[in-house]
């Protein structure tokens, strides 16, 4: 175990050889009692989690890190992921001078290609009150062995050529650093638009229940995504994910 500390606020950090998931086993500890900013690593995950159920691929070679929210100030979970990609963002340029733009709303591109996903989820007690927040960052640092396989060859991409585990080490600190100092900045909807990917581009909407084509045109303050329909409605997106048309 060891320990960071952010501005006062003590972070202790546990790393784990393999792990089915660190969102879930941090939820579990969320609800033991783990302290703010109790954060997980782990080499590897078996039953890494995406977005709406999907699974996220979290072999060697990788940061995949979860870390607990216990106060968030009153931001929703669309501010918190949104301060979480600003700050890993941030976080690979300083350890790894590469930079990154921002798919609304959780994922990280270079080059072209999905580097990073995150998922932030609420933690409920048993009487409905929100415990914390686990915030869980993926981070292709390098590619496997072979490249990338299977559905994700052509969309996943890595940001070194190399994996250390130090220089690991050293992405997750920088991460919880600027997340700490994101999450409260009065202007980090101005940082977040400043690295979107999305804005003027066609893109297919995906919610859980439907799909459909549009245009995004703006972020709005409260970090939902503004479409246009291809029927010409407008509308802002608070929950669901999109994908760039290239057609």
């Amino acid at each position: 175990m060891a320990e960071l500390n952010l501005n006062g606020k003590r972070a202790e950090i546990v790393c784990f050889d393999t792990l089915p998931s660190t969102n879930a086993f941090l939820k579990d500890e969320c609800k033991k009692g783990a302290p703010n900013y109790y954060t997980v690593i782990a080499d590897r995950q078996t039953n890494g989690r995406g977005r709406l159920g999907r699974s996220f691929y979290s072999d060697n070679g990788g940061l995949y890190m979860s870390f607990l929210v216990r106060d968030i100030g009153g931001a929703d979970l669309t501010r918190v992921t949104a301060a979480a990609g600003v700050s890993a963002v941030e976080a690979i340029v300083k350890i790894y001078g590469v930079s990154c733009g921002i798919k609304w709303v959780n994922d990280l591109i270079y080059n072209g290609k999905k580097v990073c996903g995150i998922l932030a989820e609420g933690v409920i007690s048993d009487n409905g009150t929100i415990e914390g927040v686990v915030v869980g960052i993926g981070v292709n640092i390098a590619p496997p062995k072979g490249g990338f396989h299977g559905e994700i060859r052509d969309i996943a991409g890595a940001i070194s050529d190399h994996y250390s585990e130090s220089e690991r080490n050293d992405l997750s600190e920088a991460i919880l650093e600027y997340f700490d100092i994101n999450i409260a900045l009065p202007n980090l909807i101005d940082k977040y638009r400043a690295l979107s990917t999305v804005i003027g581009k066609n893109v297919k909407v995906i919610t859980a229940n439907d799909s459909y084509d549009a245009r995004a045109i703006a972020i709005d303050s409260s970090f939902g995504l503004t479409v246009i329909t291809d029927d010409g409605n407008e509308k802002t997106l608070r929950s669901g994910e999109i994908s760039i048309r290239t057609k």
